[in-house]
């Protein structure tokens, strides 16, 4: 019997834990793997952390999922996580949400990640806070190539009323649209539901101010510290945090900082047609900062088989 053919190498993804000090990470790696099992991401030794904000999961995560698995086909291993107080993962005590306990967190995952992979040179994906962490990681990692900052608002952005309002606003109506779901009633009936979490996610801070973000970041307020990484900024025309965002990482990254924006997108880039321009943006980037690798030629055919990267 012939053996079987395959025009593309084939997506593998996994799903495990990270246990840290400050709580179970939930981990999900995402690679591309030829018929004989062989890991691609071997041959460019280059992967990619993405790292989350702290705001809802559903409509981020989904973009995550997609893109990692697009990266996934130009040849990089992919690794998301979620903080412990977000998404599966869960804190090891009752504790209040730090941004350093946040950092912490993504370095561990970053640390296991090389050196389950092999890897030696990485790429830093985050989203809103995740951006913040990821610059912050750059900064005393040296093999970081690159950082790709979605909607990252300014380190030293003040806590204002609006953004307390917006955060409480949100978790509120995450949590209304979960009153709708049969399996919440359910865990309502068996006493399966967190009071106290609930209300530690509505009441705590979302943003750290400017005292705590300095010391636990460690990214001058002037200038960035001694390495010049390249890195991509991608805002949403109507993100809030966008005009401030984009002043403030001019003036701190002048010469190493590319910035750019999408037309009439929020913050997530929640329209299918949003994402897909982050996503072709972010792709273009990477591409001319030779970092996609003879894959990227291979399987750009493949790209649109996942629905909301399709050209």
């Amino acid at each position: 019997m012939d053996s079987f053919q395959h025009e593309a190498p084939m997506i593998a993804e996994s799903r495990g834990w990270l246990v840290v000090p400050s709580g179970h990470l939930a981990v999900s790696t995402v690679a591309t793997v030829d018929f004989g099992g062989t890991n691609a991401a071997t041959t460019l030794r280059r992967g990619v952390l993405m790292l989350p904000g702290t705001g809802l999961r559903n409509g981020p995560q989904d973009l995550f999922v997609l893109f990692s698995r697009q990266c996934a086909s130009w040849g990089l291993a992919c690794l998301r996580v979620d903080y412990s107080f977000y998404g599966d993962s869960w804190p090891a005590c009752d504790q209040a949400m730090q941004i350093s306990t946040l950092r912490a967190e993504a370095r561990a995952a970053l640390d296991t990640f090389q050196a389950d992979f092999a890897l030696d040179e990485l790429i830093l994906l985050g989203l809103c806070t995740g951006g913040e962490i990821a610059l912050s990681l750059a900064q005393e990692m040296p093999n970081v190539v690159a950082c790709v900052l979605w909607s990252t608002a300014a380190v030293y952005s003040p806590l204002t009323p609006a953004k307390r309002a917006r955060h409480a606003f949100t978790m509120l109506r995450m949590y209304g649209r979960k009153l709708f779901y049969l399996a919440t009633w359910r865990k309502l009936l068996r006493g399966g539901v967190d009071g106290a979490m609930v209300r530690r996610t509505l009441t705590k801070r979302q943003v750290a101010p400017d005292s705590e973000k300095q010391s636990a970041l460690g990214i001058s307020k002037r200038r960035s510290g001694a390495r010049r990484v390249p890195m991509l900024f991608v805002y949403g025309e109507r993100d809030p945090d966008r005009r401030q965002a984009v002043q403030y990482y001019r003036r701190l990254f002048p010469d190493t900082a590319a910035i750019t924006t999408v037309p009439k997108a929020d913050h997530n880039f929640s329209s299918v047609a949003w994402a897909t321009q982050a996503t072709k943006l972010t792709k273009e980037w990477l591409s001319r900062q030779g970092l996609l690798g003879r894959l990227q030629q291979e399987t750009d055919h493949a790209e649109g088989r996942y629905g909301l990267l399709s050209k």
